[in-house]
């Protein structure tokens, strides 16, 4: 799926969450707009900030490059982000960045440089073509550019235990060396995420939930839920239903009663409560006549966080 824009100011936060507030707040910000990054904010460090994508959907990579970084590395990241953006595979992508390192037209680091990935809204997968599962928030941790990197050389066997080190690409003109790093940019403890990252977390698979009922779009309400393992559960008749959310998705994708208007709903969420890696949000929808009440309980999975129960039941409308 092509990369998708955030609104302006939330990509700005996104990507200056990258790196420590020293080094952010005053670099340069690039933001996805369409098909290309532009600059939207010109910093007095040298450093620069933006958040790169791959062809998953909800893919978000904030990072800041340090001024070597910024002058060579963010160059391919943003050609790269922008293939994406118009829709070309990633196996195209790939050629087009070797031709242009070919050409001159990118170039390698000609110095060290450094890259920052601190940001707790880290959305990450293991790889960027469709081979890669989805890691979400991995770990904090910075990119040092060491080309043609191998682990003996830095006194690592082949496959290696030292969790705090990886080589990404070793051996090869791009070789970085990964460092986990033990706090996020904003001081928190790694694996310990803010409460209010999690709620924008847990805000966006309900968000799925209210666009797929709201346009009977099954596909977009899926990105929500557990299929594998969500049931959906109500009372009609003082008797328990339980109803497969699979099984669900192919009632909303049947499509809307005749005479339905979209544009008369109004729905908001009522709150969210947190503990840990569960969460119950509880919805409300009003229509004429009818307002739904929802009960969403919510498991965080491998840094995802997925809809696994709906409850809910109907009243008159107020």
């Amino acid at each position: 799926m092509a990369p998708r824009p955030l609104p302006e100011a939330e990509e700005i936060a996104l990507a200056v969450s990258a790196a420590p507030e020293e080094i952010s707040a005053q670099a340069d910000v690039y933001v996805l707009r369409g098909t290309d990054y532009v600059k939207v904010r010109t910093g007095t460090n040298g450093c620069a900030c933006m958040v790169a994508r791959d062809l998953h959907d909800g893919s978000r990579y904030p990072i800041c490059y340090d001024q070597e970084g910024a002058r060579t590395s963010m160059v391919r990241e943003i050609m790269e982000g922008s293939l994406r953006a118009k829709g070309l595979p990633e196996a195209e992508v790939q050629r087009r960045v070797t031709a242009a390192y070919g050409s001159g037209e990118l170039r390698m680091p000609a110095k060290p440089s450094m890259a920052y990935m601190m940001s707790p809204r880290q959305v990450l997968f293991s790889a960027p073509d469709s081979s890669g599962v989805r890691v979400g928030a991995w770990s904090p941790h910075l990119m040092l550019m060491l080309p043609n990197v191998e682990p003996q050389q830095l006194g690592l066997a082949a496959q290696s235990n030292v969790d705090i080190l990886q080589i990404h690409s070793r051996g090869s003109g791009h070789s970085e060396l990964i460092v986990k790093v033990p706090t996020w940019s904003n001081g928190q403890p790694a694996g310990n995420a803010r409460p209010a990252d999690d709620e924008a977390a847990i805000r966006q698979a309900v968000q799925y939930y209210f666009d797929g009922s709201r346009n009977a779009d099954s596909a977009t309400m899926r990105k929500g839920f557990r299929t594998d393992v969500a049931h959906m559960f109500f009372v009609r008749d003082s008797q328990l239903v339980d109803v497969p959310i699979p099984e669900f998705l192919v009632r909303v994708a049947g499509g809307r009663r005749p005479g339905f208007q979209p544009d008369t709903l109004r729905r908001r969420v009522v709150m969210i409560d947190v503990a840990g890696n569960a969460a119950v949000a509880k919805l409300e929808t009003v229509t004429p006549g009818q307002r739904v009440v929802d009960y969403m309980s919510l498991l965080k999975i491998n840094g995802q966080w997925q809809i696994v129960t709906k409850i809910f039941d109907r009243f008159p409308a107020p």
